[in-house]
């Protein structure tokens, strides 16, 4: 395929769905005399300022309608990647920006007619009112397809009108990838357990960052959920789930679906949990607080006793439940560096109809508590890693009622995690200085959460 110029990009108020394909000249060239003969050539155009790797549109009456230009062969004509059905006097456009993607032509660049390597960009909210149902045609070698908004720093809303319906439902493919970015998603349609921002595919790949799922008015069920008999594999990075009904995770049929990480999340105020997780899946510096329910919940859907996952360098914060609620049947758990402060249960609690939880499949080490309500470890969690855990005497957050997650100076409290040090082999580290802004390093405490998270 031709690498394409740069990205398909949309505009809701300026662009335009009839006179522009969204990727070339920045103002379009269009018109309404496009001859297609069942090859990759096409006639009856203009391509003044058009170059190999800008995108057509051609408007034909079945099959497809864009494909980027592989050749420029004269002032009349250009030969494309792909083939056109037979067809002439065809509405057709280069360059400019594209409006909706909503409007039925447009959806084709996510479906029948999405190449790896696209790029799908927005500069504006957008609203739709079914799921899109993008295609499979993102890869490894060849690239994922991206779907985003233009800037990192703001977050265009993509409002799904339609009720119970997710906003990307993927299909089935061993090789297909694609990535989310720089969105927000929101639903004012019927609220139920289908309403999912995006619906992950058996045996595709993921790439989501730097998004915000769910709104106080707007609600969403979940962010994620799984369709397939496969595997999907997917890495979260630098996201914010709020106001969700269930979790990030919103489907209920887990078993052997899903292969995450987690990496400077947080999720607040959500119903059920913060985060919930099964086998092949790892959080790190993550932040669950306000959930009703556990922060984070290790579900009991993990295919053996020695299959499990891990949540490292996390903070659960003023939850309803547990701070981490490890359930009955799960496999392995490894959870170390978490600070576990204020939680209504226990700061870590293992289902009490399972016997005494050792070393033999889990792993609890490093961990700090303070002021949770049942006290730090459920009673059948007896044995600890080689640093124990730590007993704090102080909250050790500078501001955590008004989401600063970055920890203090005081005695008993942020200061004992700022010294805390484990040596792994001959080096000293500081678990805990993720949330101390002072190293620099920063994570999720030290950018987001002192400006209180993501929300615009």
């Amino acid at each position: 395929m031709t690498t394409p110029n740069g990205a398909i990009v949309f505009h809701a108020t300026s662009g335009s769905d009839t006179q522009a394909s969204g990727l070339g000249p920045s103002t379009a060239e269009y018109g309404s005399g496009a001859s297609t003969d069942g090859t990759a050539v096409v006639t009856g155009i203009t391509t003044t300022g058009v170059s190999a790797g800008d995108l057509l549109w051609v408007q034909t009456a079945s099959g497809r309608q864009f494909s980027i230009i592989a050749s420029v062969d004269s002032s009349t004509q250009v030969t494309c990647d792909d083939t056109f059905v037979l067809g002439s006097g065809q509405t057709w456009a280069i360059g400019g920006k594209r409006a909706t993607w909503d409007d039925s032509d447009s959806r084709l660049l996510f479906t029948a007619d999405a190449k790896a390597g696209f790029i799908i960009e927005t500069e504006t909210d957008q609203t739709i009112t079914s799921s899109i149902i993008y295609s499979t045609e993102g890869n490894n070698s060849s690239g994922f397809i991206h779907i985003r908004g233009a800037s990192t720093a703001t977050h265009p809303v993509i409002l799904q009108t339609g009720s119970n319906l997710p906003h990307f439902a993927g299909q089935a493919n061993v090789s297909a990838g694609w990535s989310f970015t720089n969105m927000k998603f929101t639903n004012s349609g019927t609220n139920g357990a289908s309403t999912i921002a995006i619906t992950f595919r058996d045996n595709n790949r993921y790439l989501v960052s730097n998004c915000i799922f769910g709104d106080p008015t707007n609600t969403l069920y979940g962010a994620f959920s799984f369709y397939g008999g496969g595997n999907a594999t997917y890495l979260v990075v630098d996201c914010e789930f709020q106001h969700l009904d269930r979790g990030p995770y919103g489907g209920t049929a887990i078993g052997t679906s899903r292969d995450a990480t987690y990496v400077d999340c947080i999720s607040h105020d959500n119903g059920v949990f913060g985060f919930n997780v099964c086998s092949n899946e790892s959080l790190i510096n993550c932040i669950a607080y306000d959930n009703t329910g556990p922060g984070f919940l290790l579900d009991e859907t993990a295919n053996s006793a020695t299959e499990g996952c891990s949540v490292s360098n996390c903070v659960a914060y003023n939850n309803t439940g547990d701070g981490i609620q490890i359930e009955s049947n799960h496999g392995a758990a490894s959870i170390k560096n978490c600070i576990l402060v204020s939680n209504g249960g226990y700061g870590i609690e293992k289902d009490t109809r399972t016997a005494d939880v050792t070393l033999t499949y889990n792993y609890f080490n490093n961990n700090a508590f303070y002021g949770n309500a049942s006290g730090e470890v459920s009673a059948n969690i007896t044995t600890l890693g080689p640093n124990g855990h730590i007993t704090l005497t102080a909250d050790p957050f500078t501001d955590a009622a008004a989401d600063d997650f970055t920890i203090n100076e005081t005695s008993g409290g942020g200061a004992d995690l700022r010294t805390t040090a484990v040596t792994l082999g001959s080096t000293e580290t500081r678990p805990f200085r993720w949330l101390d802004t002072s190293t620099g390093g920063g994570g999720a405490g030290s950018s987001r959460l002192i400006n209180g998270g993501l929300v615009d």
